[in-house]
């Protein structure tokens, strides 16, 4: 008989288990991420709060690097066909393109969350709007 599997830590749960330097950005970027709508589906992958819409990750904490927290802006976990133009129109300063269907945002302190959270919270709607038709 298989064991029953662990449950997922819950985001928040997650977060607080942080170091102290990613825990407060982190923290911040989810609370950015939950004032989306509709509101997305949230649990742990890749090592990192993630959050989907209609069932695919869209949202993604990148916590690899210890000085830093990213924020992943992407169309889920399987390959999508070439965009020939951004997902989305924004000049944003904060998006680093990876592809046209792939965007990073780098944050290195809670500081610079806070500065960009108005701008964020358009970005992150503009994201989930765009990627999910």
């Amino acid at each position: 008989m298989p064991k029953p599997s662990k449950p997922a830590p819950d985001v928040d749960a997650f977060v607080d288990g942080l170091p102290p330097k990613q825990r407060e950005p982190a923290a911040l970027l989810v609370g950015c991420i939950r004032k989306v709508k509709p509101r997305l589906e949230e649990g742990i992958k890749w090592n990192a709060p993630s959050f989907k819409h209609s069932g695919d990750d869209r949202l993604t904490l990148n916590l690899s690097a210890k000085d830093r927290v990213r924020v992943i802006l992407h169309c889920g976990a399987k390959a999508v066909p070439k965009r020939d133009t951004r997902l989305i129109d924004s000049d944003s300063e904060l998006l680093e393109w990876a592809s046209n269907d792939r965007a990073i945002i780098t944050f290195k302190s809670a500081d610079e969350v806070r500065a960009a959270e108005r701008e964020l919270a358009s970005i992150f709607k503009a994201w989930i709007a765009a990627s999910s038709t």
